[in-house]
């Protein structure tokens, strides 16, 4: 095994998805619950990101027509 899969394996152990039979049940609801929060809040973001990008794309943007000099001494 190549280096970056044995730190996968090791951060998926460390984080409770090992087959360690002395894991208590409270330990596994704990990691499903880190694991879903996670999850959760990577699927915000992402949602987050697309409703501000739709706003900003549907945002009417308009052009300034200045009517006449602007303030004295802005040449």
């Amino acid at each position: 095994m190549s280096t970056i899969q044995l730190s996968v394996l090791m951060q998926l152990r460390r984080l409770g998805f090992g087959r360690n039979p002395l894991r208590r049940r409270v330990d596994r609801l704990e990691s499903a619950l880190l694991l879903g929060v996670l999850v959760a809040a990577l699927l915000v973001i992402a949602a987050a990101a697309v409703l501000g990008t739709t706003i900003h794309s549907r945002a009417e943007h308009t052009e300034v027509l200045t009517l006449g000099d602007g303030p004295q001494g802005a040449r």
